[in-house]
Order: structure tokens, then sequence, then C-alpha cells
């Protein structure tokens, strides 16, 4: 098992020259062939489950972005998997908690390909895809995240 990195084309490649690690760009492509995945918060979360990949949430942002996010947004899950589910379905670690010692946990969990919590969210992640429906889904997740942005401002 080697750890590889996935990048966006729009990102430098400079600060992955020295992990020692392959660096791709075609994230759905790794995710497909993939263990887990560590993953930040945002749409990447939806493509992992699409892929059906286990996976593990992280994200860090500034102290006053997060303090405003906190202020602002009340949801119980960030992770969009989590959001659409209404319900835990992939671990998520934000800000302080991002750290080796509680995130990589969590992730040789789902490397295990015998433990519960891998199953667990597998079948989680197969009743997640079932809500989003037939292909087309990202598009209709970024609608109703539309909609919830209109209603909060009106």
């Amino acid at each position: 098992m080697l750890p590889v990195f996935s990048r966006s084309s729009g990102l430098s490649a400079a600060p992955f020259h020295d992990t020692g690690f392959p660096v791709v760009e075609d994230t759905r492509a790794l995710l497909r062939y993939s263990e887990a995945a560590l993953v930040k918060s945002g749409t990447s979360t939806l493509e992992t489950a699409i892929e059906d990949t286990p996976l593990v949430v992280a994200y860090r942002t500034s102290p006053l972005t997060a303090a405003l996010a906190r202020r602002f947004i009340r949801v119980a899950h960030i992770a969009l998997p989590n959001l659409i589910a209404d319900s835990r379905v992939v671990p998520e670690f934000l800000q302080d908690e991002v750290r080796p010692a509680t995130v990589a946990p969590a992730l040789l969990e789902l490397l295990d390909e015998g433990s519960e919590a891998r199953s667990r969210q597998f079948r989680d992640l197969a009743a997640v895809r079932t809500r989003l429906g037939q292909p087309g889904a990202c598009g209709r997740v970024a609608a109703m995240a539309g909609e919830l942005l209109e209603g909060v401002n009106a």
C-alpha cells in the first residue's frame, strides 16, 4: 500500500516534490483504485462517496474563519456525505482535531478490510448514493446548496 497525493491542476506541484510519494491530477481515477482516502472538506467528499472509497475528512482553516463559520453556519456535520445522510457516515476532524494522533487511527481502521468501521462505511456510502439518485448528483447537490443559501439570505 502506497500513499498517493492528488492535486488540482491549478495548484503548484512544488509543495509535493519532497514528499517522496506519487502525485496525480486525476482524482476520480485515483479514488476508484484507492483502499481509503483522507479528504479535505468540500465537494471532494461527495466525489469520494460516489466512487465508493472509504474516507476520513480533515479540515483546518484560520481561527478567524473557523469562529465566523461556527457563528453563522449551524449544521451538525460539514462533510457532504454526512449532510446528505443527516448522520455521521464518515469521520470528521476539524481545526485542532486535525493531528496525526487523531486522524491516523480512523484512517487505519478503514484500511483494515475486516473492520466493522469499513463495512459500516461501505453500507452508509451506498445509502448516500441511493439518496443522490441517478448520475448528475453533483449538479443536483450544487442546486440544493444554492437553494439553501438563497433561503439564508432571504
